[in-house]
C-alpha cells in the first residue's frame, strides 16, 4: 500500500492542511515545532488507528477544538484504490474507517497497513525498563496475530482485576483464597498462549537484529538479543500458588508474562551500560529494521516505515549503511524528518535513490492558508 494523500483537520499543531504525496521516499523537513512529528504521527494514526507519539487521543486535537479528522487515501499493489479515516471527538471517542465502512472494532484494522516507526525517543523507552521492551514484541506479534493481541487483552483485564483484589484487602484475614486461586487459573491459558509465541518470536527475531547491527556497524559490533520469563523455570500456575502469600503481602501479582523481558548485550556487555549514542541509534535502527522483515515474511505484505529526526548523531558511515538497507530492504514507502533538507537530499541523491521533499514552512497550516 502507497499512501497519495493524506489529510488532517484541527491535528496538533494542524489546523486544515493536505499533502499530495508522489514517491515512495517522502521527505519531510523544517524546523523544529513546525510539524514534521506531527504529520508521521497521523500516518501512524492511518495504520494502527492511534498515535505513536503520545498517550490519549485528546492529546492530539488543536489547541482550542474539541475533535480531529485524519483522512488518508492509498493505492495497493493492484492499482486499487482505498481510503482510510480516523475521527476523535471529545466526550464521543474514537472511530476508525476503511473505504468509508466502520469499525467495530479498532483491533479488526491492526496487520492492514503494517507499519515501522523509528523514532530518538525509541532509545530512551527501550533503555528505561522491561515494560517498553515488551511492548515492542507485542505490538510486533499483535500486528500479525489477532489471538495474540485477545490473549493479551484477556491476561491484562484479567490481572488488573487480581491486583485490584489483593490491594483493596487490607485485612487479609477477610481474603478470598479460593478467589484468587480461580482467578489465577483463569489466567494460566492466555499467559501460556502469551508466552509460547514471545519464545517462538525471539528464537528469529533475535538472531535478525544481530545481523541487522552488523550491517549497519560494519562488522565492528556484535549485538545479541535473549527473551527471559519466569516461565522457563516453571509454569504460570506454579508461579502463582509459590508467590500466593507473597502476592497477598504485596498487594500485586509479582510474576506472571507481565514479567518477561529482552535482554540486550553489545559486545557481550549490556546495551545501557557500554553502548555510545551512535551504537544505540544503530541498534534501534537494526531491532527496526529486523521488525519490518519480520512483518513482511508474516503478512506478505511491505510494511511503511516513519523515521522521525533520526540523522543526527549518526556519522557518514553509519548513514550510508543505513541508506543501503533501506534501498535493499523494499520498504513499501518510506517517511522520514529531518531538520536539514540540504544534508537529507544529499544523502538520497548520492545513494540514487529518488524522493519526493516536503518543506514545512514556519508557520503552522491553519484554515485560511
Amino acid at each position: 500500500m502507497i499512501f497519495q494523500k493524506i489529510g488532517l483537520l484541527r491535528f496538533k499543531n494542524y489546523g486544515n492542511a493536505a499533502f499530495e504525496l508522489s514517491n515512495r521516499v517522502v521527505c519531510i523537513t523544517g524546523s523544529n515545532g513546525v510539524g514534521k512529528t506531527n504529520l508521521l504521527d497521523a500516518i501512524s494514526y492511518c495504520c494502527w488507528g492511534k498515535s505513536y507519539f503520545q498517550s490519549t487521543d485528546k492529546q492530539c486535537v488543536l489547541e482550542g477544538a474539541d475533535f480531529f479528522r485524519i483522512e488518508g487515501e492509498l493505492v495497493d499493489s493492484g492499482n486499487k484504490q482505498h481510503n482510510v479515516a480516523a475521527t476523535y471527538q471529545k466526550g464521543a471517542g474514537k472511530e476508525l474507517f476503511w473505504n468509508d465502512k466502520k469499525y467495530d472494532r479498532l483491533s479488526d484494522h491492526l496487520g492492514k497497513l503494517p507499519l515501522v516507526v523509528v523514532s530518538p525517543d525509541d532509545i530512551i523507552e527501550f533503555l528505561s525498563g522491561s515494560k517498553e521492551r515488551r511492548r515492542f514484541i507485542d505490538f510486533t506479534l499483535s500486528q500479525y496475530d489477532k489471538k495474540y493481541l485477545l490473549a493479551l487483552v484477556e491476561y491484562r483485564r484479567l490481572l488488573k482485576q487480581r491486583n485490584a483484589y489483593l490491594k483493596s484487602q487490607e485485612d487479609t484475614r477477610r481474603l478470598d483464597r479460593t478467589l484468587l486461586e480461580t482467578m489465577g487459573k483463569q489466567m494460566e491459558e492466555p499467559a501460556q498462549y502469551i508466552y509460547e509465541k514471545r519464545k517462538l518470536f525471539m528464537e528469529s527475531f533475535g538472531p535478525a537484529v544481530g545481523d541487522r547491527h552488523r550491517l549497519i556497524s560494519d562488522n565492528n559490533e556484535l549485538v545479541s538479543c535473549v527473551y527471559r520469563s519466569p516461565l522457563e523455570k516453571a509454569s504460570f500456575s506454579q508461579w502463582i500458588d509459590n508467590n500466593l502469600e507473597k502476592d497477598i503481602a504485596m498487594g500485586r501479582t509479582l510474576q506472571g508474562i507481565h514479567k518477561d523481558d529482552m535482554k540486550v548485550l553489545i559486545n557481550g556487555a549490556p546495551l545501557k551500560i557500554r553502548a555510545s549514542q551512535g551504537q544505540l541509534k544503530s541498534f534501534i535502527l537494526a531491532l527496526k529494521t529486523a521488525q519490518f522483515q519480520w512483518l513482511y515474511r508474516k503478512l506478505n505484505k511491505r510494511p511503511i516505515l516513519l523515521l522521525d529526526d533520526f540523522f543526527e548523531k549518526l556519522d557518514r558511515n553509519r548513514l550510508s549503511s543505513l541508506m543501503r538497507m533501506v534501498v535493499e530492504m523494499d520498504f513499501g514507502q518510506i517517511f522520514l524528518t529531518d531538520t536539514d533538507k540540504n544534508r537529507v537530499s544529499e544523502l538520497f541523491k548520492e545513494n540514487d535513490i529518488s524522493f519526493q521533499l516536503i518543506d514545512i514552512p514556519g508557520a503552522p497550516f491553519n484554515e485560511e492558508e
